[in-house]
């Protein structure tokens, strides 16, 4: 596998059935986390859940598989700028990690958009943690703020970024 298997597409509704068993892996391994905050039991997320007007979705094929996606919105709820883009959510598959796939996938979409970004980490994520703080610092060739705030008693890193002149080279599935 190389980066230049990775493809990444801006979707719609019409891939809910593609995108249904990534947010089910996804909810899988979230539960772990979400355990200390709340009822991980009946943490799920459905597609239908996925779209508002706010939300832009995309997916990261390898090859033809698909391999991840991201859930972009609006920072206001969070920061109170609307400017902001929020990385709502973002996932890839175990088998495509420790690689560069999560990395360049994450750099496409901040390449997405000409505004500041949030990047919103539950600290006791270990791994999440170690991904973005590595990936926001590479991207951002080191120009970014950690903030950590205390949420319902759970801390949390907020990154906030500019746009980079760092422009990935990820093909957009057509």
């Amino acid at each position: 596998m190389n980066l230049a298997d990775l493809h990444i597409l801006r979707v719609d509704r019409a891939y809910d059935a593609t995108l249904a068993p990534l947010l089910k892996q996804y909810c899988c391994e979230m539960k772990a986390w979400i355990a200390p905050m709340s009822d991980a039991e009946g943490f799920t997320y459905p597609p239908e859940k996925v779209w508002n007007d706010d939300t832009e979705v995309y997916l990261a094929h390898v090859v033809d598989i698909p391999a991840g996606f991201a859930l972009v919105g609006s920072a206001q709820r969070y920061i109170g700028d609307p400017k902001v883009r929020d990385m709502v959510e973002f996932f890839v598959a175990a088998h495509y990690r420790r690689n560069g796939f999560g990395r360049a996938m994450a750099g496409y979409i901040w390449n997405q958009y000409p505004s500041n970004w949030l990047i919103r980490v539950y600290q006791g994520n270990t791994p999440a943690m170690r991904f973005w703080a590595e990936a926001v610092a590479h991207y951002s060739s080191g120009a970014y703020r950690e903030d950590v705030l205390t949420i319902s008693g759970n801390a949390w890193s907020y990154f906030t970024f500019a746009p980079s002149n760092n422009r990935w080279r990820v093909r957009e599935r057509r």
